[in-house]
């Protein structure tokens, strides 16, 4: 960990946010539009590439940049952090795992925010559970052909490159699955219903229908058949910055709860003055704290190529849940202002809340914990 390096990250990284984010996210909330003046901005700070080869225009920072960034972001607005958090997990596997011709082509696009990423695993029948996928893909001479149906797909519509879990063989299970790379503007590519969400609503989400997608052989990523196993690979980096954002989260409803405290009088004094108001500041703080020093370990498992799926899982399960609670609290706090859309903390409440089901549910979470818990000697 680059201490300095990261002092550096967090410190551009709220300067981004105070002047060109939190001013939009009520826009994006009301609107439910894509803030694309908002991604170009960002752009300009080289978030799109934070992680990735200096020789394609990355940053070649660390996940502990990248857990900040996404902090920082989630601070002034989920909707812009989870669609970096999509953008990183398909960038993450396209730079590790696809072919140097394709590398060559598209990642300085990539890094320089041209190109927002999309990894769509998520289907009508396959949610939590990643291994019942229906999509398919077959060989026809020199080029993939691709048919099904995405759901719930982050950049569903905003996106230049899109990476498909698709079935390649039907009778190997999820060693059958394979990840394929389709670019925007391919004719089989068609965008259908866009989720008019309770939350995170500046966030691009929708279907996506395959309909003999046809692309060339070469945008197979990785091996063939080993789709499973980096969707599993994903899925942990993708709980990882769930958590981060928790943190961001939490940390905006403690600042809003305490300006509120601070300034709202009751009989007589600021009502931060009554133990019922400091004991749930003081319990988000708790929240706040452990939720980052669980975040920035599997950030250090991270660089040193150690497993973190349970970390990770307990990150998302505990992160998520602390996120919603700390919001519903700084509705509570502000009584019957926190009721109304004025005010922050209802907006903090309604995009919390997929902190709870994304990358996997609480519930699946707990089975990951549970199981490998178990399973220990």
């Amino acid at each position: 960990m680059n201490i300095k390096q990261n002092e550096m990250v967090r410190k551009m990284a709220r300067e981004l946010v105070k002047n060109e984010v939190m001013p939009y996210d009520k826009e994006m909330d009301q609107t439910s539009e894509f803030p694309w003046h908002v991604m170009k901005e960002i752009a300009k700070y080289g978030a799109f590439g934070l992680t990735e080869d200096p020789a394609y225009g990355g940053a070649g920072l660390d996940s502990y940049a990248e857990a900040i960034f996404t902090e920082e972001m989630a601070y002034g607005s989920s909707s812009v952090a989870i669609t970096l958090d999509a953008h990183y997990l398909a960038s993450h596997i396209f730079a590790k795992y696809a072919s140097k011709e394709l590398k060559d082509r598209l990642m300085p696009q990539i890094t320089a925010g041209e190109c927002i990423g999309c990894f769509a695993l998520t289907e009508p029948s396959a949610g939590s559970d990643a291994a019942g996928i229906q999509s398919t893909a077959h060989l026809d001479g020199d080029e993939w052909v691709i048919n099904g149906q995405k759901a719930w797909i982050t950049n569903y519509s905003v996106s230049g490159f899109y990476l498909l879990a698709v079935l390649t063989d039907k009778s190997k299970g999820t060693r059958g699955i394979s990840v394929i790379m389709v670019e925007k503007g391919n004719p089989g590519l068609k965008f259908g219903h866009k989720e008019d969400k309770m939350g995170i609503r500046g966030s691009n989400t929708g279907e996506i229908y395959m309909n003999n997608c046809r692309v060339p052989k070469g945008n197979l990523i990785g091996e063939l058949g080993k789709g499973f196993k980096y969707c599993m690979e994903v899925l942990d980096v993708g709980r990882h910055l769930i958590g981060a954002m928790s943190v961001g989260v939490i940390r905006r409803c403690i600042d809003e709860s305490v300006k509120y405290a601070n300034e709202r009088k009751a009989f007589g004094q600021s009502i931060g003055k009554f133990q019922a108001i400091s004991f749930k500041i003081a319990d988000m703080k708790i929240a706040e704290e452990t939720t980052a020093a669980l975040t920035e370990k599997i950030c250090a498992l991270r660089e040193n190529k150690q497993p973190f799926s349970v970390p990770a899982a307990c990150l998302k399960a505990y992160g998520g849940q602390r996120a919603v609670w700390a919001a519903d609290s700084a509705i509570q706090i502000h009584g019957g202002n926190g009721y109304s859309k004025e005010f922050v903390p209802e907006r903090l409440l309604r995009d919390a809340k997929i902190l709870e089901i994304g990358e996997g549910t609480t519930e699946i979470q707990k089975m990951i914990i549970g199981n490998s818990t178990l399973s220990m000697k």
